[in-house]
């Protein structure tokens, strides 16, 4: 999971407090992006769910592609379940899509 600030905030101490997120030396599984690695494009087209902003799926989609484990994998049944029906895709371009990043 991957999560960005606008900021270095109490917000996103406290969101990260609630998640339970502690620092590890390796074998992590959250990624915490903080200014200037995004800047604010990241948060183009955002979602909101219970009340806290969220990464849009296309900037989900380019995250997904640099993770090794199971990002490509991920990242496939995003394009499939939920990019393919926002951006009314055909087939071809799913396929393209999924190609481009594999």
């Amino acid at each position: 999971m991957s999560i960005a600030f606008r900021e270095h905030s109490v917000q996103g101490a406290l969101t990260l407090a609630a998640m339970y997120a502690e620092p590890v030396a390796d074998g992590g599984n959250l990624v915490v992006f903080s200014p200037p690695y995004y800047g604010s494009a990241v948060f183009i087209g955002t979602n909101e769910h219970d009340g806290m902003h969220i990464t849009s799926d296309v900037q989900l989609r380019l995250d997904l592609a640099r993770y090794r484990v199971r990002g490509p994998e991920v990242a496939e049944m995003l394009v499939r379940l939920r990019l393919a029906k926002q951006f009314d895709l055909s087939g071809a371009d799913i396929r393209r899509l999924i190609e481009t990043f594999a």
